[in-house]
């Protein structure tokens, strides 16, 4: 009898897993998923609220023929949203120095631009790229990137267009359709003229209507002169369609001709009054490419402003992210 039984329980199992492996579908919120085509390790990352963003761009895209599927490499709000938090003070994982890509620590570039603005890769060069050093990671860990063309969305709709044409072939890589818009700041105690400040978005939906209408050329001069929209204005539009923050805060006050502090910690003040809601706040506190515009090893200077920003975006709870801020042909530097 008891061997009965246990002939009958292990048969049961069988069954059970066998129907697993066999492809099953999975559904959740009412849309059928293929185990063998997606990793498990996605599907469960994935919310309702990231599953509705994708929806919302497919649908809003208009090709019946791009499916949901297609877009599993693409991240949603929720899951930017605990990678920001889990990695605020994380500066590893947006380091690409040669110790940290050989260790696999480097895993997120949240600041890149393509053929789309003044980049020199066009968006499939770049994941193809990006790809190559995914591969390098363990099995189960994949590579963040961000594409954010200069004031268009047209890096992002290439996206969605290069994952359609090329089923699977991305699953190493996690990809944040975004943008990044030039401002004009004007302060009230941050010198004598005015400054222009970078504003990143992540996560949008590069198909709504208002941000195809808006950004929909890639003339770089268009680009310049959308700098006349004020950061204020701009932080409280954006937030309406992603996640929200300040590209490379150290520089602005030398573009002004000087360290000014006052400057910073007044920026950053408006930015989270302008910004505040459910999302993250964030600033590139580990942006990599400084180095590329200042002496920044020997500016003892420098390296205590940038340090009191970061401090001070701790106090203020704005999140730190990073970034090489790519515009050439490598994601491992500027």
């Amino acid at each position: 009898m008891f061997k009965t039984k246990l002939r009958i329980c292990l048969l049961i199992l069988i069954i059970f897993f066998s129907g697993l492996y066999a492809g099953e579908k999975v559904n959740e919120n009412g849309l059928n998923y293929d185990v063998s085509k997606i990793a498990i390790n996605v599907i469960n990352k994935t919310s309702s609220k990231d599953i509705e963003y994708k929806k919302q761009i497919l649908k809003d895209c208009g090709n019946e023929n791009y499916t949901l599927e297609n877009l599993s490499p693409v991240v949603g709000p929720d899951e930017l949203t605990k990678f920001i938090k889990a990695n605020n003070n994380n500066p590893d994982i947006y380091t690409p120095s040669e110790e940290n890509r050989q260790n696999g620590k480097f895993r997120a570039n949240f600041h890149i631009h393509t053929t789309n603005s003044d980049g020199s890769l066009t968006v499939e060069q770049l994941l193809n790229t990006a790809l190559e050093y995914a591969k390098t990671l363990p099995e189960n860990e994949y590579m963040y990137i961000a594409v954010t063309d200069h004031n268009t969305v047209l890096g992002a709709q290439d996206i969605i267009r290069v994952l359609q044409n090329n089923p699977g072939k991305y699953s190493k890589l996690r990809i944040i359709p975004g943008i990044e818009i030039f401002t004009e700041y004007k302060g009230d105690n941050s010198g004598k003229k005015d400054v222009g400040i970078h504003v990143l978005t992540w996560c949008i939906n590069p198909y709504n209507e208002f941000l195809a209408k808006e950004f929909h050329k890639n003339n770089l001069n268009d680009k310049w002169n959308y700098m006349s929209k004020d950061f204020d204005g701009v932080i409280k539009m954006m937030k309406e369609y992603g996640i929200v923050g300040v590209a490379h805060p150290a520089r602005y006050s030398y573009e002004m001709g000087d360290i000014r502090y006052e400057y910073a910690k007044e920026m950053l003040d408006r930015y989270i009054k302008a910004g505040k809601s459910d999302k993250p706040l964030f600033i590139e506190g580990f942006y990599q490419s400084y180095p590329d515009f200042y002496d920044v090893q020997n500016d003892k200077e420098f390296q205590k402003y940038y340090n009191y920003i970061n401090s001070y975006a701790d106090e203020i709870k704005i999140n730190k992210t990073g970034s090489t801020d790519t515009h050439g042909t490598s994601i491992f530097h500027h």
